[in-house]
């Protein structure tokens, strides 16, 4: 029986040139495609076993949150995510969810089909060690919690604080407070800091 393969990315000709790409690499069979993260979870609703494996385009993430809840309630369901190149940090946090792989999408196809195989053989495929000696600066970063990531991916983009706290739900006080953890743990001072600090250690893709 031939492995069972969904496939999410936000660029449509990808998504088909992916699903070529996997029809071609073995004995497997695409059960569907999504082109946003509610497609997935209605996708995943109405399939049934799930897939054996979930091709899942970073871009398509909307929060280390949402990944945990998604790896937890499909436990049979082989997360491989596809990004771009990002430090071991956020490498090494991924894994922490629970996602069972990662791949760069520069990948060459022997790679991609590599990483399917492990994937499918071992249960997951990280191409290198997320254990490294980090810089304190890295270390600490790595210690943020799933609410602290949370803030950090919405302070990466043009919303001020508050409307920052009405994505989160949450008050503005309670993102003063996430604010000022996440400058402490990550060194730096100011937005601007944060956010090109996040973007040199792979913890956000804008």
């Amino acid at each position: 029986m031939p492995t069972r393969i969904a496939i999410a990315h936000d660029y449509h000709l990808l998504t088909e040139a992916l699903a070529d790409l996997v029809r071609k690499s073995g004995d497997y069979s695409i059960v569907f495609t999504a082109e946003t993260y509610d497609h997935v979870l209605n996708q995943l609703r109405q399939v049934v076993p799930p897939p054996d494996v979930l091709l899942l385009d970073m871009s398509l993430i909307r929060n280390f949150d949402a990944v945990t809840q998604l790896c937890r309630r499909y436990p049979s369901l082989r997360v491989l995510v596809l990004s771009v190149p990002s430090h071991d940090v956020f490498v090494a946090r991924i894994e922490r969810l629970g996602v069972h792989g990662y791949l760069l999408r520069q990948s060459r196809p022997e790679q991609f089909q590599q990483a399917l195989r492990e994937l499918i053989t071992t249960g997951s495929y990280f191409p290198k060690p997320s254990a490294r000696v980090l810089l304190p600066s890295v270390a600490n970063s790595s210690q943020l919690n799933n609410r602290e990531y949370n803030f950090l991916r919405w302070a990466c983009s043009e919303l001020t604080y508050n409307e920052i706290a009405d994505q989160m739900c949450v008050s503005p006080r309670t993102v003063d407070g996430y604010r000022e953890v996440v400058f402490q743990k990550m060194s730096v001072r100011t937005r601007v800091g944060m956010v090109i600090k996040a973007m040199q250690e792979g913890l956000v893709t804008l």
